[in-house]
């Protein structure tokens, strides 16, 4: 599957297209990236639809971070969490803000990870931040 997300994205890509990609379309990519287990692959793709002018949402910050997860990468997880950060009001859309997906694919990062304190700290953010954990 994500071979072929790459390449239909990369169809629409070329000048010869008559269908553009959008947002939607980077995201599915994204997704499938993260389900491919290619975490470098997502974080292009997020290069790649800024430069094409578009702005990520939180499905995409949600898919980059099921990346992170699916890898065990707390760094690059921590990286997501700073850009959902950073894109906190600074964007056209509806302020972005972490949600219950992305606070619940960081925790399972850090278990992964074998990082229970970070995990923890995690938890109590997300508890904070009126957000309710769920066992998924």
């Amino acid at each position: 599957p994500m071979t072929r997300a790459l390449k239909l994205l990369e169809a629409m890509k070329s000048p010869t297209s008559s269908i553009k990609p959008n947002i939607v379309t980077y995201n599915a990519a994204i997704r499938a990236c993260a389900e491919g287990l290619n975490l470098a692959g997502a974080f292009d793709l997020l290069r790649q639809l800024k430069e094409d002018g578009l702005e990520p949402t939180i499905v995409t910050y949600g898919s980059l971070m099921t990346a992170c997860e699916r890898m065990g990468d707390v760094e690059a997880a921590s990286k997501v969490f700073r850009m959902v950060k950073e894109d906190d009001g600074g964007n056209d859309n509806d302020d972005i803000q972490a949600n219950e997906i992305i606070y619940g694919a960081a925790i399972s990062c850090c278990r992964k990870a074998r990082q229970p304190e970070r995990a923890l700290l995690l938890l109590r953010k997300m508890i904070s931040d009126e957000l309710s954990p769920n066992t998924a």
